[in-house]
């Protein structure tokens, strides 16, 4: 009644290596067969050929191991293998012939787990080692437990086993030692976090690596940290030399005698040099920034005009308007300008340089006028009028044109 309700099976098997009794209930619901299915018959019958020496099952190694198990596969009367895990123990019958009993008990959801498990991990180790990012893990005593071991080597020069059981902060560069401790720190408690900082590799140069962090629980339920790092030296550079670039840039725009700005669609300051500023009679420094350009204009119709010509063409060159200072007093300014656009060639912004030509715009109006009277003057004379330089006739009235026939 024991053996019947058990949930391990158990096999007798004689002299002969014939099984002479199952525990019939456990057997039939984990391997389907019946108990005349299986007595007089050899255990070996149902073992996995993969687990046979010489087409037997050595049974006498697991009757060496003692109390040991040893795990094989039994075969179901549908023709899959169970996964079990066996003992054995020794006893004689009544004419002192050896008898086995063995005990077996069916693992195969855990083998199955065990198989995933495994199957998981190759998945993740070939994911970690062809993957272009370091990967780490840090325990919570700020030492390395883990590298993916080829890109750790492609990246800094270490090895996993120089590195393992050693601190990050170790290598980070003196700058960046204070602020990686803190965010360390302040990953393992609020679970996540990002940072760039500097990281000496084995032969003593810097990298720049930008490393996302995350925590998680192991088995034995210990915060571990989930490093991801990736090489961004190169990158840095490149923002080191645009940085540079722009300084330049700026620097070039600011010592411009002409007023340089740029501006968003609705024409407010986005940007723009101390040149604009005392252009439009503010001290140089002031910051004109969120103001609008179109409130220096003083001809609607001349603003007008000027988005539909930058509009049409993209670019205005030499436009000049009437504009008013910011104490009101009237002034002349020139303006080129362009369309800056976007990668789906929406406008966004506006940019150009504004030229103040008020003495140079008055003086070509007043030398204008003055020819203009001197026409009036000699075109309405009685007298015949030429004017002669270098023995050429450079101007005459009509009256002497009409005598000259």
């Amino acid at each position: 009644l024991i053996s019947e309700n058990a949930n391990d099976i158990i096999v007798i098997v004689d002299k002969n290596a014939k099984i002479k009794y199952i525990n019939k209930k456990p057997f039939k619901k984990n391997f389907g067969y019946a108990q005349d299915e299986i007595i007089d018959r050899q255990p070996s019958e149902f073992i996995h050929p993969d687990d046979l020496e010489n087409g037997v099952f050595p049974i006498e190694k697991v009757i060496r191991r003692s109390k040991g198990l040893i795990e094989t596969r039994i075969r179901h009367k549908k023709g899959h293998y169970i996964y079990v895990e066996l003992s054995v123990s020794v006893f004689l019958d009544k004419d002192g012939g050896v008898n086995q009993l063995l005990f077996l008990r069916n693992i195969t959801k855990r083998k199955q787990a065990e198989l995933k498990l495994k199957e998981t991990l190759q998945r993740y180790r070939l994911i970690t080692e062809n993957i272009n990012d370091l990967i780490g893990i840090i325990n919570d005593q700020f030492k390395f437990e883990y590298f993916n071991e080829k890109i750790l080597k492609e990246l800094s020069g270490f090895s996993s086993k120089e590195r393992i059981e050693k601190s990050p902060l170790e290598l980070i560069h003196p700058e960046d030692y204070d602020k990686t401790k803190k965010i360390l720190s302040k990953v393992f408690k609020i679970g996540e976090g990002m940072e760039e900082f500097r990281f000496k590799n084995k032969n003593g140069d810097y990298i720049w690596l930008e490393v996302k962090g995350k925590t998680f629980t192991d088995i034995d339920g210990k915060k571990k940290l989930l490093m991801v790092s990736r090489d961004i030296t190169e990158r840095k550079k490149a923002e080191d030399r645009l940085k540079d670039s722009e300084e330049k840039y700026r620097n070039m725009i600011n010592n411009l005698d002409v007023g340089f700005f740029k501006t968003d669609v609705n024409g407010i300051f986005l940007t723009h040099n101390p040149a604009l500023s005392k252009i439009l009679g503010f001290d140089p420094t002031r910051n004109l920034i969120g103001l609008s350009a179109q409130d220096y204009w003083e001809k609607a119709e001349d603003l007008q005009y000027f988005y539909q010509n930058l509009i049409k063409n993209n670019v205005t060159r030499n436009f000049i308007h009437k504009a008013r200072k910011k104490n009101s007093e009237i002034m002349f300014l020139q303006v080129d300008s362009h369309l800056n656009k976007d990668l789906e060639n929406n406008l966004i912004e506006i940019e150009g340089t504004v030229s103040d030509i008020t003495e140079k715009y008055i003086l070509e109006q007043k030398l204008k006028e003055s020819e203009e009277i001197f026409r009036t003057i000699t075109e309405q004379s009685l007298f015949g009028i030429a004017i002669m330089q270098d023995n050429l006739i450079k101007y005459l009235n009509n009256r002497l044109a009409d005598l000259f026939g």
